[in-house]
């Protein structure tokens, strides 16, 4: 799917910018923040917003390699723009459930391994780690595999979800 190779290496982080308000989510508000951890563009983020017509930099200044990240970004979307938005609409639609406070481990579950799916990873998780404040369910990690088992983590938590490759478990 396309954003494995959005992620390429990197950590996507997705949330909405009414994350602090208990309402439905739209898509105008969710957004992926790519973060780039190695080589020349280390310690530098890209904000996309979740439709691609809107594209943020932080710390990437000179404008040969903003083009060179728009086109890589670009080419993603173009490719399977209807699948992206599916996907943001089901992350949408979790971060909402998880705003609500009530969220079961079996509901976090369920959501992982429809994150993964739509990534086309394998839905069953290797592992899993659960962190419940009292009886609340806070923050739900699980990991992934694609086909040619490289690991994925997905991390949900009540503000957003993050998607890195490797174990974080």
């Amino acid at each position: 799917m396309v954003l494995t190779t959005l992620i390429k290496g990197q950590k996507l982080r997705i949330d909405p910018h009414k994350s602090g308000m208990d309402i439905p989510l739209d898509l105008k508000g969710v957004h992926i923040h790519k973060s780039f951890y190695e080589g020349r563009r280390k310690n530098k983020e890209v904000l996309i917003s979740i439709k691609g017509e809107n594209i943020e930099f932080r710390g990437v200044y000179n404008d040969k390699e903003r083009r060179s990240i728009v086109n890589e970004i670009k080419n993603v979307l173009d490719r399977d723009r209807h699948k992206l938005i599916d996907f943001a609409k089901y992350v949408a639609d979790g971060l909402y459930r998880w705003s609500q406070k009530n969220i079961q481990i079996e509901d976090a579950q369920q959501y992982a391994s429809g994150i993964a799916e739509r990534l086309g990873l394998k839905p069953e998780a290797s592992k899993v780690l659960i962190k419940k404040v009292g009886d609340q369910l806070v923050q739900y990690v699980s990991v992934h595999s694609d086909r040619k088992n490289q690991i994925y983590t997905i991390n949900q938590r009540r503000k957003r979800t993050i998607i890195r490759p490797g174990s974080l478990i």
